[in-house]
Protein backbone atom coordinates (compact mmCIF):
# COMPACT_ATOMS: atom_id res chain seq x y z
CA UNK A 1 0.00 0.00 0.00
CA UNK A 2 1.55 3.61 -1.29
CA UNK A 3 2.26 6.57 1.10
CA UNK A 4 -0.95 8.31 -0.94
CA UNK A 5 -3.15 5.49 -0.48
CA UNK A 6 -2.85 5.63 3.60
CA UNK A 7 -2.87 9.38 3.61
CA UNK A 8 -6.11 9.11 1.31
CA UNK A 9 -7.52 6.46 3.62
CA UNK A 10 -6.29 8.47 7.09
CA UNK A 11 -8.22 11.81 5.59
CA UNK A 12 -11.38 9.32 4.56
CA UNK A 13 -11.59 7.51 7.70
CA UNK A 14 -11.29 10.79 9.81
CA UNK A 15 -14.26 12.70 7.95
CA UNK A 16 -16.39 9.70 8.50
CA UNK A 17 -15.56 9.46 12.28
CA UNK A 18 -15.75 13.31 12.81
CA UNK A 19 -19.63 13.11 10.99
CA UNK A 20 -20.44 10.08 13.13
CA UNK A 21 -19.29 12.35 16.28
CA UNK A 22 -21.05 15.25 15.36
CA UNK A 23 -23.93 12.85 15.36
CA UNK A 24 -23.39 11.02 18.29
CA UNK A 25 -23.08 14.27 20.92
CA UNK A 26 -25.91 16.39 19.49
CA UNK A 27 -28.30 13.66 20.28
CA UNK A 28 -26.95 13.32 23.96
CA UNK A 29 -28.42 14.37 27.33
CA UNK A 30 -26.04 15.57 28.89
CA UNK A 31 -26.60 15.24 32.98
CA UNK A 32 -26.79 18.90 34.32
CA UNK A 33 -24.87 19.41 38.41
CA UNK A 34 -27.93 18.12 41.22
CA UNK A 35 -30.41 16.92 38.55
CA UNK A 36 -32.53 14.48 39.88
CA UNK A 37 -32.03 11.43 37.33
CA UNK A 38 -33.35 7.68 36.86
CA UNK A 39 -32.07 5.11 34.71
CA UNK A 40 -31.24 1.30 34.37
CA UNK A 41 -27.73 0.09 34.29
CA UNK A 42 -25.08 -3.45 34.53
CA UNK A 43 -22.66 -3.60 37.22
CA UNK A 44 -19.75 -4.07 35.26
CA UNK A 45 -17.35 -3.89 38.51
CA UNK A 46 -17.51 -5.83 41.73
CA UNK A 47 -18.32 -3.54 44.58
CA UNK A 48 -15.88 -2.53 47.01
CA UNK A 49 -17.33 -2.95 50.84
CA UNK A 50 -16.07 -0.27 52.99
CA UNK A 51 -18.01 1.05 56.47
CA UNK A 52 -20.77 -0.33 55.96
CA UNK A 53 -21.25 0.65 52.17
CA UNK A 54 -21.04 -0.43 48.62
CA UNK A 55 -18.56 1.74 46.27
CA UNK A 56 -18.72 0.80 42.35
CA UNK A 57 -19.13 2.87 39.08
CA UNK A 58 -21.39 2.22 36.52
CA UNK A 59 -21.90 3.51 33.05
CA UNK A 60 -24.96 5.43 32.01
CA UNK A 61 -27.45 5.14 29.35
CA UNK A 62 -25.55 7.99 27.40
CA UNK A 63 -22.38 6.61 28.55
CA UNK A 64 -21.64 9.14 31.71
CA UNK A 65 -19.89 6.91 34.01
CA UNK A 66 -20.87 7.80 37.45
CA UNK A 67 -19.44 6.74 41.49
CA UNK A 68 -21.88 5.13 43.19
CA UNK A 69 -22.16 5.14 46.81
CA UNK A 70 -25.04 3.32 48.54
CA UNK A 71 -26.05 1.04 51.50
CA UNK A 72 -25.40 -2.44 52.26
CA UNK A 73 -29.18 -3.33 50.95
CA UNK A 74 -29.37 -4.41 48.02
CA UNK A 75 -25.91 -6.12 48.27
CA UNK A 76 -24.89 -6.00 44.57
CA UNK A 77 -22.89 -8.63 42.70
CA UNK A 78 -20.76 -7.97 39.38
CA UNK A 79 -23.51 -8.67 36.41
CA UNK A 80 -26.62 -7.55 38.11
CA UNK A 81 -28.78 -5.34 36.11
CA UNK A 82 -30.18 -1.99 38.48
CA UNK A 83 -32.19 0.77 38.65
CA UNK A 84 -31.12 3.60 39.99
CA UNK A 85 -32.82 6.98 40.93
CA UNK A 86 -31.10 10.03 43.34
CA UNK A 87 -29.43 13.18 42.85
CA UNK A 88 -26.41 13.33 40.12
CA UNK A 89 -23.59 16.18 41.78
CA UNK A 90 -20.47 16.64 39.61
CA UNK A 91 -17.12 16.71 41.95
CA UNK A 92 -14.00 17.67 41.45
CA UNK A 93 -10.59 16.04 42.64
CA UNK A 94 -7.26 17.94 41.58
CA UNK A 95 -9.18 19.18 38.37
CA UNK A 96 -10.52 15.95 37.28
CA UNK A 97 -14.19 16.21 37.08
CA UNK A 98 -16.71 13.37 37.35
CA UNK A 99 -19.89 12.34 38.67
CA UNK A 100 -21.22 10.64 41.91
CA UNK A 101 -24.74 9.61 43.39
CA UNK A 102 -24.15 9.23 47.05
CA UNK A 103 -26.99 6.86 48.60
CA UNK A 104 -29.12 6.47 45.61
CA UNK A 105 -32.41 4.34 45.59
CA UNK A 106 -31.11 1.15 44.10
CA UNK A 107 -33.14 -1.63 42.88
CA UNK A 108 -32.14 -5.37 41.47
CA UNK A 109 -33.70 -5.61 38.04
CA UNK A 110 -32.22 -9.00 37.40
CA UNK A 111 -29.44 -10.84 38.70
CA UNK A 112 -26.73 -11.85 35.49
CA UNK A 113 -26.78 -15.59 36.44
CA UNK A 114 -25.17 -16.78 33.08
CA UNK A 115 -21.61 -19.21 33.13
CA UNK A 116 -19.21 -16.50 32.32
CA UNK A 117 -20.69 -14.16 34.57
CA UNK A 118 -20.76 -16.35 37.81
CA UNK A 119 -17.41 -18.38 37.07
CA UNK A 120 -16.12 -14.84 36.79
CA UNK A 121 -17.14 -13.91 40.07
CA UNK A 122 -16.33 -17.26 41.54
CA UNK A 123 -12.96 -17.16 40.53
CA UNK A 124 -12.04 -13.71 41.56
CA UNK A 125 -13.91 -14.47 45.01
CA UNK A 126 -11.48 -17.85 44.91
CA UNK A 127 -8.40 -15.88 43.80
CA UNK A 128 -9.32 -12.93 47.01
CA UNK A 129 -9.85 -15.75 49.81
CA UNK A 130 -6.43 -17.78 48.34
CA UNK A 131 -4.72 -15.04 48.59
CA UNK A 132 -5.60 -13.52 51.80
CA UNK A 133 -5.13 -16.44 53.60
CA UNK A 134 -1.66 -17.35 52.16
CA UNK A 135 -0.12 -13.81 52.39
CA UNK A 136 -0.35 -10.90 54.52
CA UNK A 137 -3.07 -8.21 54.04
CA UNK A 138 -1.17 -5.82 52.16
CA UNK A 139 0.75 -8.35 50.12
CA UNK A 140 -2.73 -10.02 49.58
CA UNK A 141 -4.31 -6.81 48.19
CA UNK A 142 -1.28 -5.76 46.74
CA UNK A 143 -1.28 -9.26 44.50
CA UNK A 144 -5.03 -9.13 44.10
CA UNK A 145 -4.45 -5.85 42.98
CA UNK A 146 -1.89 -6.54 40.12
CA UNK A 147 -4.43 -9.17 38.93
CA UNK A 148 -7.48 -8.04 39.15
CA UNK A 149 -7.14 -4.33 39.10
CA UNK A 150 -8.54 -1.96 42.48
CA UNK A 151 -7.62 -1.06 45.97
CA UNK A 152 -9.16 -3.45 48.16
CA UNK A 153 -7.40 -4.56 51.35
CA UNK A 154 -5.08 -1.71 51.22
CA UNK A 155 -4.86 0.79 53.66
CA UNK A 156 -4.68 4.77 52.52
CA UNK A 157 -1.29 5.42 54.05
CA UNK A 158 -0.11 2.41 51.56
CA UNK A 159 -2.19 3.75 48.96
CA UNK A 160 -0.61 7.26 49.54
CA UNK A 161 2.71 5.81 48.67
CA UNK A 162 1.78 4.10 45.65
CA UNK A 163 0.62 7.41 44.19
CA UNK A 164 3.65 9.58 45.45
CA UNK A 165 6.39 7.55 43.84
CA UNK A 166 4.09 6.85 40.77
CA UNK A 167 3.30 2.69 40.20
CA UNK A 168 -0.74 3.55 41.50
CA UNK A 169 -0.91 2.73 37.84
CA UNK A 170 -0.23 -0.75 38.23
CA UNK A 171 -3.33 -1.44 40.34
CA UNK A 172 -5.43 1.18 39.02
CA UNK A 173 -5.39 0.86 35.00
CA UNK A 174 -7.05 -2.74 34.72
CA UNK A 175 -6.93 -2.32 30.96
CA UNK A 176 -2.41 -2.05 30.53
CA UNK A 177 -2.95 -5.44 32.78
CA UNK A 178 -3.71 -6.85 29.86
CA UNK A 179 0.04 -5.90 28.20
CA UNK A 180 1.28 -6.94 31.47
CA UNK A 181 0.02 -10.69 31.81
CA UNK A 182 0.99 -10.65 27.85
CA UNK A 183 4.58 -9.56 28.84
CA UNK A 184 5.08 -11.68 32.13
CA UNK A 185 4.37 -14.63 30.03
CA UNK A 186 6.38 -14.48 27.00
CA UNK A 187 9.12 -13.21 29.65
CA UNK A 188 9.08 -16.30 31.45
CA UNK A 189 7.83 -18.75 29.14
CA UNK A 190 10.63 -17.52 26.50
CA UNK A 191 13.09 -19.12 28.80
CA UNK A 192 11.80 -22.82 28.41
CA UNK A 193 9.90 -22.69 24.64
CA UNK A 194 10.75 -20.92 21.52
CA UNK A 195 9.45 -17.28 20.88
CA UNK A 196 6.34 -18.13 18.97
CA UNK A 197 5.21 -20.68 21.31
CA UNK A 198 5.61 -18.29 23.83
CA UNK A 199 3.87 -15.80 21.96
CA UNK A 200 0.85 -17.90 21.66
CA UNK A 201 0.95 -19.34 25.34
CA UNK A 202 0.72 -15.28 26.08
CA UNK A 203 -2.53 -14.56 23.89
CA UNK A 204 -4.19 -17.93 25.46
CA UNK A 205 -3.39 -15.97 28.84
CA UNK A 206 -4.93 -12.86 27.55
CA UNK A 207 -7.92 -14.99 26.05
CA UNK A 208 -8.39 -16.54 29.98
CA UNK A 209 -6.97 -13.11 31.69
CA UNK A 210 -10.13 -11.50 29.77
CA UNK A 211 -12.38 -14.28 30.94
CA UNK A 212 -11.93 -14.25 34.58
CA UNK A 213 -12.21 -10.55 34.13
CA UNK A 214 -15.98 -11.48 32.96
CA UNK A 215 -15.29 -10.21 29.40
CA UNK A 216 -15.49 -6.08 31.19
CA UNK A 217 -15.90 -3.72 28.40
CA UNK A 218 -12.44 -2.62 28.92
CA UNK A 219 -10.39 -5.65 28.91
CA UNK A 220 -12.01 -7.27 26.14
CA UNK A 221 -10.86 -3.80 24.50
CA UNK A 222 -7.28 -4.11 25.66
CA UNK A 223 -6.80 -7.41 24.67
CA UNK A 224 -7.68 -6.96 20.83
CA UNK A 225 -5.71 -4.78 21.00
CA UNK A 226 -2.46 -6.46 22.87
CA UNK A 227 -3.39 -9.43 20.69
CA UNK A 228 -2.84 -6.65 17.44
CA UNK A 229 0.67 -6.01 18.75
CA UNK A 230 1.75 -9.47 20.26
CA UNK A 231 1.23 -10.95 16.15
CA UNK A 232 3.30 -8.33 15.05
CA UNK A 233 5.92 -10.20 16.94
CA UNK A 234 4.97 -13.64 16.04
CA UNK A 235 4.34 -12.57 12.13
CA UNK A 236 7.17 -9.95 11.82
CA UNK A 237 5.12 -7.19 9.93
CA UNK A 238 4.75 -4.03 12.40
CA UNK A 239 3.05 -2.26 9.27
CA UNK A 240 -0.29 -4.44 9.25
CA UNK A 241 -0.28 -4.63 12.84
CA UNK A 242 -0.03 -0.93 13.04
CA UNK A 243 -3.21 -0.29 10.32
CA UNK A 244 -5.14 -3.05 12.15
CA UNK A 245 -4.57 -1.18 15.35
CA UNK A 246 -5.94 2.20 13.69
CA UNK A 247 -8.46 0.04 12.06
CA UNK A 248 -9.56 -1.12 15.45
CA UNK A 249 -9.30 1.89 17.41
CA UNK A 250 -11.67 3.38 13.97
CA UNK A 251 -14.32 0.85 14.60
CA UNK A 252 -14.73 0.94 18.38
CA UNK A 253 -15.15 5.00 18.19
CA UNK A 254 -17.46 4.56 15.43
CA UNK A 255 -19.55 2.19 17.11
CA UNK A 256 -19.11 3.53 20.75
CA UNK A 257 -17.79 7.61 20.59
CA UNK A 258 -17.85 7.88 24.22
CA UNK A 259 -14.85 5.38 23.87
CA UNK A 260 -12.57 8.68 23.17
CA UNK A 261 -13.42 9.98 26.67
CA UNK A 262 -12.59 6.46 28.21
CA UNK A 263 -9.11 6.28 30.18
CA UNK A 264 -9.22 2.76 29.73
CA UNK A 265 -9.71 2.62 25.89
CA UNK A 266 -6.95 5.58 25.71
CA UNK A 267 -4.61 3.78 27.95
CA UNK A 268 -5.10 0.27 25.76
CA UNK A 269 -4.68 2.05 22.58
CA UNK A 270 -2.01 4.23 23.58
CA UNK A 271 0.12 1.04 25.25
CA UNK A 272 -0.46 -1.08 22.33
CA UNK A 273 0.58 1.86 19.85
CA UNK A 274 3.83 2.39 22.40
CA UNK A 275 4.36 -1.66 21.88
CA UNK A 276 4.45 -1.20 18.25
CA UNK A 277 6.60 1.84 17.34
CA UNK A 278 8.75 2.66 20.81
CA UNK A 279 10.14 -1.19 21.72
CA UNK A 280 11.76 -2.04 18.06
CA UNK A 281 14.14 1.10 19.41
CA UNK A 282 14.84 -0.70 22.65
CA UNK A 283 16.34 -3.89 20.85
CA UNK A 284 19.57 -2.60 20.33
CA UNK A 285 19.84 -2.46 24.38
CA UNK A 286 18.49 -5.67 25.10
CA UNK A 287 21.35 -8.02 25.62
CA UNK A 288 23.20 -4.98 28.00
CA UNK A 289 20.81 -4.22 31.03
CA UNK A 290 17.25 -4.42 29.52
CA UNK A 291 15.25 -7.88 28.66
CA UNK A 292 12.34 -7.78 25.94
CA UNK A 293 9.38 -7.86 27.69
CA UNK A 294 10.51 -5.07 30.48
CA UNK A 295 11.04 -3.10 26.82
CA UNK A 296 7.70 -3.86 26.69
CA UNK A 297 6.68 -2.38 29.58
CA UNK A 298 8.59 0.71 29.87
CA UNK A 299 7.19 1.37 25.89
CA UNK A 300 3.72 1.47 27.38
CA UNK A 301 4.52 3.78 30.20
CA UNK A 302 6.02 6.57 27.63
CA UNK A 303 3.72 6.12 25.21
CA UNK A 304 1.10 6.55 28.32
CA UNK A 305 2.51 8.93 30.66
CA UNK A 306 -0.16 11.75 29.94
CA UNK A 307 -3.26 9.94 30.42
CA UNK A 308 -1.33 8.36 33.99
CA UNK A 309 -0.23 11.52 35.44
CA UNK A 310 -3.62 13.67 34.22
CA UNK A 311 -6.26 11.15 35.74
CA UNK A 312 -4.25 10.42 38.71
CA UNK A 313 -3.36 14.11 39.44
CA UNK A 314 0.15 13.64 40.66
CA UNK A 315 3.43 13.08 39.60
CA UNK A 316 6.20 11.68 41.48
CA UNK A 317 9.78 13.15 41.31
CA UNK A 318 11.00 9.86 41.69
CA UNK A 319 8.21 7.60 40.14
CA UNK A 320 10.92 6.99 37.45
CA UNK A 321 13.73 5.55 39.59
CA UNK A 322 10.90 4.00 41.85
CA UNK A 323 9.09 2.45 38.02
CA UNK A 324 12.63 0.98 37.44
CA UNK A 325 13.31 -0.82 40.48
CA UNK A 326 10.20 -2.39 40.95
CA UNK A 327 8.81 -3.01 36.93
CA UNK A 328 10.55 -6.48 37.18
CA UNK A 329 8.33 -7.58 39.65
CA UNK A 330 5.09 -6.43 37.33
CA UNK A 331 4.81 -9.76 35.25
CA UNK A 332 6.34 -12.10 37.74
CA UNK A 333 4.03 -11.28 40.49
CA UNK A 334 0.98 -11.45 37.87
CA UNK A 335 2.52 -15.62 36.68
CA UNK A 336 2.64 -16.43 39.98
CA UNK A 337 -0.24 -15.26 41.45
CA UNK A 338 -2.12 -16.73 38.00
CA UNK A 339 -0.79 -20.16 38.01
CA UNK A 340 -1.14 -19.93 42.33
CA UNK A 341 -4.45 -19.52 41.77
CA UNK A 342 -5.18 -22.19 38.59
CA UNK A 343 -3.16 -24.77 40.88
CA UNK A 344 -5.22 -23.66 44.21
CA UNK A 345 -8.15 -24.43 42.53
CA UNK A 346 -7.42 -27.96 41.38
CA UNK A 347 -5.20 -28.60 45.40
CA UNK A 348 -5.38 -25.47 47.29
CA UNK A 349 -2.14 -26.71 49.10
CA UNK A 350 -0.46 -26.65 45.75
CA UNK A 351 -1.51 -23.13 45.22
CA UNK A 352 -0.67 -21.97 48.37
CA UNK A 353 2.82 -23.01 47.79
CA UNK A 354 3.11 -21.55 44.66
CA UNK A 355 1.95 -17.79 46.06
CA UNK A 356 4.70 -18.46 48.60
CA UNK A 357 7.72 -17.73 46.21
CA UNK A 358 5.42 -14.36 45.58
CA UNK A 359 6.10 -13.16 49.27
CA UNK A 360 9.90 -12.10 48.93
CA UNK A 361 8.87 -9.86 45.49
CA UNK A 362 5.92 -8.33 47.33
CA UNK A 363 7.85 -7.53 50.03
CA UNK A 364 10.65 -5.73 48.03
CA UNK A 365 7.85 -3.81 46.59
CA UNK A 366 6.14 -2.93 49.66
CA UNK A 367 9.36 -1.89 51.21
CA UNK A 368 10.48 0.29 47.75
CA UNK A 369 7.42 1.89 47.73
CA UNK A 370 7.07 2.60 51.45
CA UNK A 371 10.87 3.78 51.33
CA UNK A 372 10.26 6.44 48.58
CA UNK A 373 6.91 7.19 49.69
CA UNK A 374 8.05 8.44 52.54
CA UNK A 375 10.23 11.23 50.93
CA UNK A 376 6.60 12.99 50.15
CA UNK A 377 8.59 13.97 47.01
CA UNK A 378 5.47 14.94 44.47
CA UNK A 379 4.73 17.02 42.15
CA UNK A 380 0.93 17.84 41.71
CA UNK A 381 -1.16 18.84 38.57
CA UNK A 382 -3.70 20.47 39.42
CA UNK A 383 -4.58 20.18 35.40
CA UNK A 384 -2.87 18.74 32.26
CA UNK A 385 -4.28 21.27 29.38
CA UNK A 386 -4.51 20.08 25.95
CA UNK A 387 -1.27 22.01 24.39
CA UNK A 388 0.63 20.16 27.04
CA UNK A 389 -0.95 16.84 25.81
CA UNK A 390 -0.11 17.56 22.82
CA UNK A 391 3.30 18.93 22.90
CA UNK A 392 4.45 15.61 24.79
CA UNK A 393 3.24 13.70 21.62
CA UNK A 394 4.98 16.22 19.54
CA UNK A 395 8.42 15.69 21.28
CA UNK A 396 7.86 12.14 21.68
CA UNK A 397 7.06 11.45 17.46
CA UNK A 398 9.96 14.03 16.67
CA UNK A 399 12.11 12.17 18.55
CA UNK A 400 11.04 8.64 17.32
CA UNK A 401 11.07 10.01 13.74
CA UNK A 402 15.05 10.91 14.60
CA UNK A 403 15.69 7.56 15.98
CA UNK A 404 14.19 5.45 12.66
CA UNK A 405 16.12 8.00 10.47
CA UNK A 406 19.13 7.13 12.12
CA UNK A 407 18.75 3.50 12.86
CA UNK A 408 18.17 3.06 9.03
CA UNK A 409 21.28 5.00 8.58
CA UNK A 410 23.01 2.49 10.26
CA UNK A 411 21.58 -0.19 8.37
Amino acid sequence: MSKATVIFLVIILSSVLAFRFNHFYSNQNHYKDKEIVEFETRVHEEPQFLQGTQKFRVFAPNSTRINIKMIMSPVLEYGDRIKVKGIIVKKDYDGYQYFAINYPDVQIVYSEQNFITTSATFIRRKAKSLYESSLSPTAAGLLTGIIFGGNQGLDDDFLDHLRSTGVVHVIAASGMNVTFVAGGLIFVLSKFFRRQTAIIAAILGMLFYTYISGFDASIVRAAIMAVIAFSASLFGRQNFSLLSLFLTGFLMLFVKPSNIFDIGFQLSFLSTLGILIIKPFFSSVNNLFLSDDVGTTISAQIATFPIIFGVFGQYGILSIVVNGLLLWTVPILMVIGSVGLILGMIFEPFGRLILYFSIPILFIFEQIVNLFGGFGLVWTIQNLSPPVWIGYYLILAGFIAFLNKRRKQEL
